[in-house]
């Protein structure tokens, strides 16, 4: 259908932002989806059509995006259409030339690409509403039989000293040595300890480019560990694409959506890892969450909110563990 060339101009136009202080996404995501979609499930390479056939093309598809999603600002969502594909349509040639320059850019940095037809792609992410248009990954990426037997240690940025660091490691090791991945972030705190425990089998998906500067910058050492113990760095993003907050919350979908189930170590009731774990309940996924012996003692800690409010629900996939050995245990049944 669409080769990796025309993948790659969908993944730019995805991380297509404006220049302000606060960039915002030149198009909406949920309309580019669509389109591609739509264009796929119709056999009709976008790309391939004249100036006219697209217009009229891309009229009706805007026409039945609008009728199934009637509570959109229609005004709005015509506006940024219009100007993102008809006032401009000489941008396909411009994007295309682009995309052939990031596509060198990967081959020259060995940088490996997976288009959403390839058979490679994860299976794992078709699930989604928004599965990525192209991956891009350094190192070691596991199969798809791999990532059954996958975990994301996910949780705060700011866990509990005493205690969340310490749980975090736990359960990377415990994950390692089961032979099974933790597929994180690479963010500041719950992540990076996962990580580090996990360091024999452990992937970050990140929220830029693979060949901008690692950030957080606290976490670049960390990154070239894992690529030197036979892991990988994933992203869905263009090699140049600089990070930014968007890229990162739309990141966390793709660890959910990659794994078989989420492990929290800790949470406050309305952090980004709280938002992961609830997209995982829509999943069916399991959900482990940490539920310390000691929790009384940590119950006036905003940081571990999160897991009471989860361990409350009653959820059939939501499955307290109070220590490495239960992790362990559940793990082996699996």
């Amino acid at each position: 259908m669409y080769n990796d060339l025309e993948l790659m101009v969908f993944s730019l136009i995805f991380s297509d932002t404006t220049e302000d202080r606060f960039p915002k996404f030149k198009l909406s995501h949920n309309f580019l989806f669509y389109l591609f979609s739509q264009s796929t499930n119709d056999n009709k390479n976008i790309f391939n059509l004249t100036f006219d056939s697209f217009k009229e093309y891309l009229e009706s598809i805007f026409e039945k995006f609008i009728l199934e999603h009637p509570r959109l600002k229609r005004e709005k969502y015509e506006r940024e259409v219009i100007e993102y594909f008809i006032r401009d349509y000489t941008k396909f040639k411009s994007l295309k030339k682009i995309a052939k320059e990031q596509l060198i850019l990967c081959k020259n940095n060995n940088i490996n690409c997976i288009g959403f037809f390839s058979d490679n792609y994860p299976q794992k992410l078709t699930s989604l509403d928004n599965p990525p248009f192209i991956l891009f990954y350094l190192g070691n990426f596991p199969e798809e039989k791999e990532l059954e037997k996958s975990l994301a240690v996910i949780g705060t940025r700011n866990p509990d000293e005493k205690y969340g660091p310490e749980v975090a490691k736990r359960v990377g090791k415990v994950l390692s040595d089961l032979d099974w991945w933790n597929i994180s972030g690479l963010a500041l705190g719950c992540d990076t300890y996962g990580h580090m425990g996990a360091i024999k089998k452990t992937g970050a998906i990140l929220g830029q480019g693979l060949l901008t500067s690692i950030y957080p910058k606290e976490n670049i050492n960390l990154a070239e560990e894992i690529l030197n113990s036979n892991g990988f760095l994933l992203s869905e993003l263009p090699p140049l694409v600089k990070p930014n907050t968007d890229y990162f919350l739309l990141r966390n979908r793709l660890q959910m959506a990659l794994t078989s189930g989420i492990f929290l170590v800790e949470a406050s009731s309305s952090g980004g890892s709280i938002k992961t774990t609830k997209l995982a309940m829509k999943h069916n996924k399991k959900i482990l969450v940490w539920n310390p012996e000691n929790i009384l003692e940590l119950n006036s800690k905003e940081e571990i909110s999160g897991n009471k409010y989860l361990l409350n629900l009653k959820n059939k996939n939501i499955i307290g563990i109070f220590n490495s050995k239960e992790l362990f245990y559940f793990l082996n049944s699996k």
